[in-house]
């Protein structure tokens, strides 16, 4: 028959020995956990904190394109005064009316004022009489009626490209049937700016 084996002796701690160097006493995380308090108040701290960053943060409409065939084209833009990137997702409090909550809008927001039209951060087609983007409790309505984008789609000006004769020249040159031989005028009633 077998015969039982002898206990294995266990180790008994020793007490801490005390020094001269005093220190904090420091908590076992799992022998002492946070309380709900200090939990809430950590969670409220930083609630508080993405609060304020957000409430920096306003959807700003750049202008409206009417696309001349019953459609028009919203583009918007953001302000963020924080010094801080902020995230706000796609959902409750960053979403486009109607039609999907996601058009495409922008969920991260960096510092300062985004680009404006025409290189907005996004833009909307719509043909109902608005479209509406909701950020964070503040909200921007487009419609036919908000402000119109603007395009200049004048040439830039390249003096290599223009070509002239010596008739021409002299031509330019002429003012009032006098040609200018390039002497400052002395005459007063030709002079714009008062002296």
């Amino acid at each position: 028959t077998a015969t039982p084996e002898p206990p294995v002796p266990t180790a008994t701690p020793e007490p801490p020995v005390p020094t001269d160097d005093p220190q904090e006493p420091t908590e076992d995380p799992v022998e002492n956990p946070p309380s709900d308090t200090d939990l809430n108040s950590d969670q409220s701290e930083n609630t508080q904190v993405l609060t304020q960053l957000s409430a920096s943060i306003q959807p700003i409409l750049d202008c409206v394109v009417d696309n001349e065939n019953g459609t028009f084209t919203a583009y918007f833009g953001f302000s963020n005064s924080s010094s801080e990137t902020v995230n706000i997702a796609v959902g409750p409090n960053n979403y486009v009316s109607p039609g999907p909550n996601d058009q495409g809008q922008p969920s991260t927001f960096e510092s300062g004022r985004s680009s404006s039209y025409p290189d907005a951060v996004f833009s909307i087609d719509f043909s109902g009489p608005s479209i509406i983007w909701h950020l964070n409790g503040a909200s921007i309505t487009a419609s036919s009626s908000s402000a119109q984008c603007y395009t200049t789609d004048v040439e830039a000006f390249d003096p290599t490209e223009v070509e002239m004769g010596d008739a021409d020249a002299d031509e330019a040159q002429e003012q009032d049937g006098v040609i200018d031989d390039g002497e400052p005028s002395t005459d007063v009633s030709d002079r714009s700016e008062p002296l």
